[in-house]
């Protein structure tokens, strides 16, 4: 369940789904939201939420309004990254089909129609 954690916590963390990452990661990334069952998917998110919800124990007197704040902020980003691997869920052809042209222009020499 780490492994999971911390994958789930990277890719929600983002701004974009394998950003900053060399082809093979980013592939990988890819790979790994698509190849989610919308349970999984569920839960992981349902993780971070969990986390997110867990700081407003650390909410303190002189720094009430600050980490609210930051809370809301969170929270935000979640929803946005949710909606991203929703988006993911729903037109994973159109994310792979680029990615596996790209790969297949870079490595690969088709032969030429007869």
């Amino acid at each position: 369940m780490t492994n999971n954690k911390l994958v789930a916590s990277s890719l929600i963390n983002q701004t974009q789904v394998g950003k900053g990452k060399t082809l093979n990661q980013q592939i990988g990334v890819v790979n790994y939201i698509v190849g989610m069952d919308e349970k999984r998917l569920k839960d992981l998110v349902d993780i971070k939420v969990a986390e997110v919800l867990a700081c407003r124990h650390d909410i303190s007197n002189g720094t009430y309004q600050k980490q609210l704040i930051d809370l809301s902020q969170k929270l935000d980003i979640i929803n946005q990254r949710l909606e991203e691997l929703e988006r993911i869920q729903t037109d994973k052809v159109e994310i792979i089909v680029p990615v596996v042209q790209l790969i297949n222009n870079q490595y690969y020499t088709f032969p030429k129609k007869r």
